[in-house]
């Protein structure tokens, strides 16, 4: 089954109803290893690694659904309005959304909530506009993914949970299973309830701390399955990764970031803890240890020369950091990765959403006003969220009937230029 239909501008989802859309399937072969074993099969997304594990899965569902509910109002309301003209500006104004959401909600809760209040960032350019458009467009800014970023400051294993939560009612404990016994399984969103009760368990569930631990079920047990005795180790990956990707050390990056470089373990002290500078010495020789050893045969045996690299590796050094902020969930060195790339994808996108050829300044302003919450409550079945959905439920995040959520009208968008 193709992804799109090309006769609607919709996503193939297998169903016609909103909230029980799930992904086409995937052909059975080489890239959908346990279609054949189980009576699921493999979903068809953007991304290849949608099959990895029901929660990415989940993800993409909802975003899809909303794909086809703006695709089916704009060619309900507008029908001159050609198959590709309704795809692609369905497809601009899911974009849209996806980064309001990302700037004003994602990036804040990783950051921490405060971080809206204080003008670093406004001065990171990572704040939206709240009233006019956004035309800052520098060509000359490369838009390519900060390899440091991709490999090491973005990879926040230590939030993720051990269990994959599936929540059926507004309140109560979310069901569990283990996180391990999910990979490459799709066997729960074909249960009662599909994605709607892990993204509902995904709201009730907090993630876990940033700290320098790692959930168990990505230690020897990454990609594991359900019949394998052992899996991977995803921290020992993501070392590697950084080694294979040349990135700079942790010391390196702390010094482009503008901290200083440390020339000392105690030099690290302004954002590791001391208990985590003590771990350090028990795995480093030193800051900025490059030792270089050698095993030398004489006569006709080959002389080898070996390099031992003992630098501080990014991700190693970027874990152990204390949060920039008591409500963040990353670190300083982390933070200033993060920042750097949000804020050159939003600068070096030709057709980032607030440009004003994009929308128009009534279009825009409808727009900002969309969050999370209200697109799960647009997409599944669930009648309570949070209005918040990164931050946990609390007296200042409280949940909220689905039925105060505002309907996405867009009756501002049926008017598209050139029509």
């Amino acid at each position: 089954m193709a992804f799109r239909n090309i006769d609607t501008g919709i996503h193939n989802l297998q169903h016609k109803q909103i909230f029980k859309q799930v992904l086409p399937n995937f052909p059975n072969g080489a890239s959908c290893p346990f279609g054949r074993e189980r009576d699921t099969s493999c979903f068809l997304a953007g991304d290849e690694r949608v099959n990895q594990q029901p929660v990415i899965a989940a993800i993409h569902m909802i975003f899809s659904r909303f794909h086809n509910l703006v695709a089916g109002e704009l060619s309900a309301g507008n029908p001159r309005m050609s198959d590709e003209m309704v795809f692609q500006e369905a497809r601009k104004v899911v974009i849209a959304a996806y980064q309001i959401i990302v700037y004003q909600e994602f990036l804040p809760g990783l950051l921490g909530p405060s971080v809206l209040d204080s003008e670093l960032y406004r001065d990171a350019g990572l704040q939206l506009n709240d009233f006019e458009h956004f035309d800052h467009y520098e060509p000359e800014t490369d838009p390519h993914v900060l390899n440091e970023f991709v490999a090491a400051g973005f990879r926040l294993h230590t939030l993720v949970s051990d269990i994959i939560p599936r929540l059926k009612s507004v309140i109560g404990l979310a069901e569990a299973t283990a996180l391990s016994s999910q990979y490459n399984n799709h066997s729960l969103l074909y249960e009662d309830g599909s994605a709607d009760v892990i993204i509902n368990g995904l709201l009730e569930e907090p993630a876990l701390a940033f700290d320098p631990q790692i959930s168990v079920e990505l230690q020897g047990r990454l990609f594991r399955g359900q019949e394998l005795p052992v899996g991977l180790d995803l921290l020992a990956i993501s070392v590697q990764r950084g080694r294979d990707h040349g990135l700079g050390t942790y010391n390196d990056v702390r010094e482009a970031c503008g901290y200083g470089r440390a020339r000392t373990f105690e030099g690290l002290g302004d954002f590791i803890p001391e208990k985590n500078i003590f771990l350090l010495r028990s795995l480093y020789r030193s800051v900025e240890d490059i030792v270089s050893g050698s095993l030398s045969r004489h006569g006709s045996e080959l002389k080898i020369l070996t390099l031992i690299t003992c630098s501080q590796d990014l991700i190693v050094g970027g874990l152990l950091e204390d949060t920039v902020r008591e409500d963040a969930s990353v670190g300083s060195t982390f933070a200033c990765l993060i920042a750097t790339e949000f804020r050159t994808k939003r600068f070096s996108d030709r057709f980032w959403h607030e440009r004003s050829h994009q929308f128009s300044q009534s279009q825009l302003n409808y727009l900002r006003r969309i969050k999370m919450s209200q697109i799960v409550c647009l997409t599944t079945g669930i009648r309570h969220v949070a209005a918040q959905s990164f931050l946990v439920v609390s007296d200042n995040n409280p949940l909220v009937p689905c039925s105060s959520a505002k309907e996405f009208n867009l009756e501002e968008f049926f008017t598209i230029p050139g029509l």
